[in-house]
């Protein structure tokens, strides 16, 4: 939509600008724009230069900042026991109690 502006449209600025300011004003305008471009330029050029700048410094590892310590050495796995030879046999209760639930229909599902 904005392409680059051609001869004509630099022309009708042009015109618009001179019966705008009029010819008295005209060149101090121009003068201020140049001076104002060129500042603009000079800060951006500056402003890029300081960004590479820090881009190019080496950049400090966390792992270098805080060296990890040592681990300490795995330990063995335990020697297996001996297994005893003994079962035990569970000995019968004297007081046993049988317990009988009875469920709905509604509860068995």
């Amino acid at each position: 939509m904005f392409g680059p502006v051609g001869l004509q449209e630099i022309i009708v600025i042009l015109l618009v600008a001179f019966l705008v300011f009029g010819p008295k004003r005209l060149p101090e305008i121009g003068r201020s724009l140049g001076r104002g471009l060129r500042e603009f330029k000079k800060n951006t050029t500056g402003l890029v230069d300081s960004i590479s700048d820090e881009l190019d410094k080496p950049v400090p590892r966390a792992n270098q900042a805080n060296p990890v310590p040592p681990q300490a050495p795995p330990t063995p796995a335990p020697t297996p026991q001996k297994l005893v030879n003994n079962p035990v046999t569970p000995q019968p209760s004297d007081q046993v109690e049988e317990v009988v639930i009875n469920l709905d229909e509604e509860q068995k599902k």
